[in-house]
């Protein structure tokens, strides 16, 4: 029998030719040509490697090598946001007039510390800038690096608000109590940060 042959031919023609209008369609959305150039949307630009596929534009662009998604849209890593991936968040969000400097790192304003400034410190112990202890505090020396090193959430000042982070290292203790028996009024503890005695500088004993 040749009628089903031609029924289920023409069937198929059929949808081929809803296929290749598709196809145009795409094409045409995807590929405009004007006297044999490709054109685009303000927030597109076409892929030089085909001239089938268009991508977003994202101004400013995206940063940390991220992928422009759709126009002026990123998609970021974790922990960072904004339209270009340029916002790092901290979380729980930096408290006293902290600023999110870093994914999860607060810089806290002089009188404030911990990870989100939401403690309230006393000043520092140690004057890098004058080489001195202050506030009746001694600089112990321990075995461990001698260089002195702040991380930068924890410089204020040229004060390094930092101590007795690493015990194998340098710590400062109050007139000879470990801050770990100091009471919490006489000392800030932040895991953040480490400072070490630089061996230019001579210790306060």
């Amino acid at each position: 029998m040749t009628f089903p042959r031609r029924a289920s031919r023409a069937l198929q023609q059929k949808q081929q030719h809803r296929l290749v209008t598709v196809l145009v369609v795409l094409g045409a959305l995807l590929n405009t040509r004007v006297h044999g150039q490709n054109t685009c949307p303000r927030t597109y630009y076409v892929q030089e490697s085909t001239s089938a596929l268009q991508r977003a534009i994202c101004e400013p662009p995206c940063v940390h090598g991220q992928l422009c998604v759709s126009p002026n849209v990123c998609q970021c890593p974790a922990g960072y946001a904004g339209n270009n991936c340029a916002e790092p968040i901290c979380s729980p969000s930096c408290r006293n007039g902290g600023q999110c400097v870093s994914p999860n790192v607060c810089e806290c304003p002089h009188g404030y510390g911990g990870k989100s400034c939401s403690q309230g410190i006393v000043s520092a112990v140690y004057n890098k800038a004058g080489d001195q202890c202050l506030r009746g505090h001694v600089i112990k020396t321990v075995s461990g690096p001698s260089r002195m090193r702040c991380v930068a959430a924890c410089m204020r000042n040229t004060r390094c608000k930092s101590v007795n982070y690493y015990s194998t290292e340098q710590l400062c203790e109050l007139n000879g109590v470990t801050a770990d028996e100091a009471g919490t009024s006489d000392w800030f503890h932040d895991a953040d940060c480490a400072y070490y005695q630089s061996s230019q500088n001579p210790s306060c004993e």
